[in-house]
């Protein structure tokens, strides 16, 4: 018992151990009992040592500058610390540095971050989102900081913080500026940041302001031909927000006028033009209107390949979107070989982007080898297409093995859709039914971790009702009744949940597990189900 029956505990080691680990997740999978953090008095502390504050009573360490820039991989000829050890030093700092504590140390996070920009994104999404609070960072510092961050679409776990950068940086900008067009090319960047962050309401607002700077300035009435651009990009993203608000008949108004005057502003538009293109392809494809959607993508795919040969390296990722989105066309229009020959011109894009840069073009390389995957099975070729589905699942399980947060979702939802289309076909029901157990120990995975931070990612639950009824229906088909019904009472426990799932779900899940082969999930899994 040792220690344990020492302190007068009955609970077991294992279950102490756990109980901690559920409020205070480890940082480190090899480590436990993770300290309470924020450490307030740690952050006093560090506030303290380090030089420009005025207390005469703690003089601050020569050492201490130096060794924050160290800790936090500023520091030059110094190996760069793990981007965990990274991101926990640039939380305490920025916790130092918050309004109403220590600004002296704000002043030393802009002098790092003028020199290493990189460093907040690497700090991670809650850092970012301090961050924007701090006072003592200048508009420059913030601009450089603001330039490593992902675009839009580009990395869902930084847009909350990305978002809270680009709204501080414009709130400066137009404190310091009086000209409409830098104005107006501030907000639309914001706007397209919360709209990535699903900060609706937030867009909505700012959207609104900069349509109506922009038509004070005479930009809607043709009285300032320069600010024409900066006007179509404003409908645009207004229609962005209309469509996510539920307005489609404003949507739509919003972003045939917006392609109008991208029209009007010639070549030197094209990229703006693209992008209003897709939306309105998409806008047309919602509504049922395929060859309209057919005829605007093949616009904007010949845009794109104007820009790639105009601008070779900077706009690839729009040229391999455009393939993709013309297959997804061209498969509704029932034109399967042609859909399949414009999915593979996406892979080939795509996969070459996802050479130098697999977290940010991995995931859309996985959709357009799912595009194939889909398209090769509706034309019957079941061994090219198995081939496919297999190399699919690869890529997705490599994603998420550097990626978990990011990726797993991805992984999860690809599994469930090929185990429901391999579970058709008598040939492949074993491969369907190792895609089913492994979507269901991602999505047991996802849950616990999401259940340990009051459930912030609800999608997960959706995902597990979706993957728990695909793996009903195909044990049920099998004639193994119990799983299958173990499946569905899964799915009833989910139901008109006000927070996470209840210890029952893991329970009966951990017992699914079991029943598909899986048991090392199962073992783990195991005990959150517990009371």
């Amino acid at each position: 018992m040792g220690h344990r029956g020492r302190l007068g505990l009955d609970t077991p080691t294992e279950r102490i151990l756990k109980d901690h680990a559920v409020c205070y997740p480890p940082v480190f999978a090899d480590s436990a009992l993770e300290p309470l953090y924020p450490d307030r008095l740690a952050e006093d502390f560090l506030a303290l040592t380090l030089p420009g504050h005025a207390l005469s009573a703690h003089p601050p360490a020569i050492w201490a500058p130096r060794l924050v820039r160290v800790l936090t991989g500023a520091a030059e000829g110094r190996p760069a610390p793990p981007a965990s050890r990274i991101a926990r030093s640039m939380t305490v700092l920025t916790a130092s540095a918050a309004p109403g504590r220590w600004p002296h140390v704000g002043v030393i996070l802009d002098q790092i971050l003028t020199t290493s920009p990189h460093l907040a994104r690497t700090a991670g999404n809650d850092a970012l989102m301090a961050l924007s609070h701090v006072d003592r960072l200048r508009t420059d510092t913030l601009a450089a900081v603001v330039a490593t961050l992902p675009a839009p679409g580009h990395d869902g776990d930084l847009a909350e913080g990305a978002a809270a950068m680009v709204r501080r940086l414009t709130l400066q900008l137009i404190r310091e500026s009086t000209d409409i067009s830098v104005r107006a090319a501030a907000r639309a960047e914001l706007v397209e940041y919360l709209i990535d962050a699903g900060q609706d309401v937030m867009a909505t607002e700012e959207s609104r302001i900069a349509m109506e700077e922009l038509e004070n300035a005479g930009a809607n009435r043709g009285d300032r031909a320069d600010l024409t651009g900066a006007y179509a990009l404003a409908l645009h993203l207004r229609s962005t927000v209309s469509y996510e608000n539920g307005q489609a008949d404003s949507a739509r108004d919003q972003i045939d006028r917006s392609v109008e005057l991208y029209r009007a502003c010639g070549p030197d538009a094209a990229f703006g033009l693209a992008r209003a293109l897709v939306d309105l392809a998409h806008t047309h494809l919602g509504e049922g209107r395929v060859q309209e959607a057919l005829d605007v993508q093949r616009e904007v795919l010949g845009l794109a390949q104007e820009l790639v040969a105009r601008s070779p390296g900077r706009h690839e990722r729009l040229l391999g979107d455009c393939w993709n989105n013309l297959a997804v066309c061209l498969w509704r229009a029932r034109r399967p070989d042609e859909a399949l020959e414009a999915a593979h011109r996406a892979v080939e894009i795509r996969r070459t982007l996802a050479e130098t840069d697999l977290q940010t073009h991995g995931g859309r390389l996985a959709e357009s080898r799912c595009n194939v995957f889909l398209f090769l099975n509706w034309l019957h070729r079941e061994e090219e297409a198995q081939e496919q589905g297999h190399e699919v699942t690869e890529l997705w399980r490599r994603l998420a093995a550097s990626n978990d947060y990011r990726f797993e979702g991805g992984l999860a939802n690809w599994l469930t859709v090929y185990a429901d289309i391999c579970g058709s076909t008598p040939d492949h029901v074993d491969v369907a039914l190792a895609a089913i157990a492994e979507s269901l120990a991602v999505l047991g995975r996802m849950a616990t971790r999401e259940r340990r931070f009051s459930w912030r990612h609800g999608g997960t639950l959706g995902m597990l009702d979706e993957s728990c009824k695909t793996a009903a229906v195909l044990l049920h088909r099998l004639g193994r009744s119990e799983e299958s019904e173990r499946a569905s009472r899964i799915r009833s426990s989910l139901r008109f949940l006000g927070g996470g799932p209840p210890p029952r779900t893991f329970t009966r899940l951990a017992l699914l597990l079991e029943q598909l082969g899986r048991d090392e999930d199962a073992r783990w899994l195991a005990p959150w189900g517990e009371e």
